[in-house]
């Protein structure tokens, strides 16, 4: 084993293994022993990007508003690095589609995407969307007074803090999400998907502005 994989097994086992899950981890990323694969997907025939999320909450707020583009797909699992949960989510996407991973602006979040690039059968389709620095400069003027972005900053556990430090040494986090929202993770904090795309927070048109970041993050070469 080379150091970089070494580096990477020790952020690995923070959460355990498919087989042996470790429980207390705040956001787990296999399912438990006897845990059920959620998954739900909304696809069009025509779907050339689908968004992947392990949140449920910003699929249903774009399906409610109409806004979801007619080339997009989306598809929910929480579980989605999950080897049993792969299958399915492989299965399920359209052969030539762009994947586009959305997720917290958090190290669980980032850990997941790392760990589907590297497992995913669909990992060289595999493109990483956010929560970035690319969102937070987005959804910066569309909040609704009085809210604004650092209100949106959540404080990391104890246990995401250790994370971040693993991760740190074994990727380059910042290349993957921009200075700004890197330097929010190195100071304690953590963004949501909810809180940047709650429609409640945002004004105006909310949703074209997302679903560009996103056509922009399938149009890029694979992520790092």
């Amino acid at each position: 084993m080379n150091e970089s994989e070494s580096r990477w097994q020790a952020v690995l086992a923070r959460f355990g293994s498919p087989a042996r899950p470790r429980p207390s981890a705040a956001e787990p990323l296999w399912l438990g022993r006897s845990g059920w694969a959620h998954v739900a997907t909304w696809l069009p025939p025509s779907a050339s990007v689908v968004v992947l999320s392990a949140k449920r909450s910003p699929l249903d707020w774009w399906l409610e508003a109409g806004s979801v583009p007619a080339h997009f797909g989306l598809v929910y699992a929480p579980h989605a690095a999950d080897p049993r949960v792969l299958p399915v989510v492989g299965a399920a996407l359209p052969r030539r589609a762009t994947v586009v991973f959305v997720g917290d602006l958090d190290p669980p979040a980032i850990v997941q995407y790392l760990e589907l690039r590297r497992t995913a059968p669909f990992r060289q389709r595999l493109r990483f969307g956010g929560v970035d620095s690319g969102w937070l400069e987005a959804v910066q003027g569309k909040l609704r007074a009085p809210v604004d972005l650092d209100r949106l900053c959540i404080p990391l556990s104890e246990e995401e803090r250790r994370l971040l430090s693993l991760l740190e040494q074994a990727f380059p986090v910042q290349k993957l999400v921009g200075a700004r929202a890197a330097a929010i993770l190195r100071s304690g904090f953590k963004v949501e998907l909810e809180g940047v795309t709650n429609p409640h927070l945002l004004g105006g048109k909310r949703d074209s502005w997302a679903f560009a970041l996103l056509r922009r993050a399938a149009a890029r070469g694979r992520a790092l």
